[in-house]
């Protein structure tokens, strides 16, 4: 079976990088970014991969965004060129690291069958195929968030130091990618101690090694920014989301809400700088939260609800966005999580599972406060497919043991 299961798992992953490639090459436009951010993060990699400074006293247009996908970005560029497909190719490539790591999380919890169907079932979820190539910081977190949870299960089965450590610069990166991945820190070192034997020396020792590496990469960016802007900032990004999320014209029919309130808006438009507009923004958000605080709770959680719509909402209704490309992915993710739901019943005592729907709910908390898109919770839904796999191997067992066992009996006089 060893051997058989290698071969699968080589197949599965062959498989995944020539439907990504078949998507890149016959369903968009290989060479071209169309969405605002993604070209953006393209820019700012290229920029960085000539030697240019990600931010200026004159430039700090840049500071909206994390810096931690726009260096990978300028990584890979100088390595396979600054065209937008060979960028999307790198990203292909490491589809099979993805995939590996999928199956290694069933195989390591449950058994190589769990593994195997989990990283089959990676192959028709749509998603899984379609980010990886949109160039959102997504691309990459949807990657290295398995991988966190992977490092998390075998170190609750042996917390060595060096596990730890490695699992802190990946965490790390996750951060340095999109801040919300703070959310696995509490998460990894609750697991990790409590399934190690919990000892509240241990857990200082684990919480440390864990939280050293990702607190140095974010105090020493703010700090890096503190030098050149005057300013200990991380990213300037967080004002204006909110209050795109929360003013007086949000709704919860739409992803996001246009026009902003009149006088905001004019408020917005005599703005001297962005920094400005950022405290604008922040200082409306609170004052209508504030204000409103029913409304504000209502869309809070509807927002949250919002984030395991099937038909995700989209600023756009062409290419992908369109209604038959949403059915396409909504079949298989009702029936993943429907079956997940069932694994979860099934395992709700299982110490990794409540790990993992920990981590898919402070995800979902966290991103969900601002903004409502389908890649902020992607990067957790192999936590459900997990129990999917579960689900349909124990299916698939007991079937062939009702078989067997069949068979005996029409053997026996």
């Amino acid at each position: 079976m060893k051997n058989n299961g290698s071969i699968i798992l080589i197949l599965i992953m062959l498989a995944g990088i020539l439907l990504q490639l078949a998507l890149l090459f016959i369903g968009m436009a290989p060479d071209e970014v169309k969405w605002f951010d993604p070209q953006d993060y393209v820019r700012i990699g290229r920029e960085l991969a000539q030697g240019e400074s990600f931010s200026t006293i004159d430039n700090e247009r840049n500071l909206y965004f994390s810096p931690g996908y726009p260096y990978l970005l300028a990584g890979m560029i100088k390595i396979v060129g600054p065209r937008v497909i060979s960028i999307r190719i790198f990203h292909i490539l490491l589809f099979p690291v993805f995939i590996y790591f999928l199956y290694r999380i069933g195989k390591d919890w449950r058994n190589e069958q769990t593994g195997l169907i989990m990283a089959a079932l990676a192959l028709i979820y749509p998603f899984y195929i379609y980010v990886p190539l949109t160039l959102y910081p997504e691309a990459i977190l949807l990657y290295l968030i398995p991988v966190i949870a992977w490092m998390m299960l075998k170190s609750g089965a042996d917390p060595k130091w060096y596990y730890l450590l490695i699992s802190g610069v990946i965490i790390a990166l996750a951060v340095m990618i999109r801040p919300t991945a703070i959310f696995t820190i509490p998460v990894f070192v609750f697991y990790v101690s409590l399934k190690s034997g919990w000892k509240f020396k241990k857990f200082l020792m684990i919480g440390v090694l864990i939280c050293i590496i990702p607190v140095l990469a974010v105090f020493g960016w703010m700090m890096r920014n503190n030098s050149v802007h005057g300013k200990p900032v991380f990213s300037s990004a967080g004002g204006y989301n909110l209050l795109m999320s929360y003013n007086q014209n949000a709704t919860i029919g739409v992803k996001l809400d246009y026009p902003l309130p009149p006088a905001i808006q004019k408020r917005l438009d005599s703005a001297a700088n962005k920094e400005e507009i950022q405290n604008i923004a922040q200082e409306e958000a609170l004052r209508f939260i504030k204000t409103h605080p029913f409304k504000a709770l209502k869309l809070a959680f509807f927002k949250q609800l919002d984030l395991w719509n099937p038909f995700p909402r989209t600023t756009t209704t062409s290419g992908f966005a369109r209604p038959q490309f949403k059915l396409i992915s909504a079949i298989p993710y009702i029936l993943f999580l429907i079956l997940g739901i069932i694994g979860f019943i099934k395992n709700r005592k299982d110490g990794f599972i409540i790990a993992l729907l920990c981590l898919t709910l402070l995800n979902c908390l966290l991103n969900g406060l601002i903004a409502v898109s389908v890649r902020y919770r992607l990067i957790t839904d192999f936590a459900f497919i997990l129990l999917a796999a579960t689900v349909i191997s124990e299916f698939w067992t007991d079937r062939i043991k009702r078989k067997i066992q069949r068979n005996i009996t029409a053997k026996t006089p």
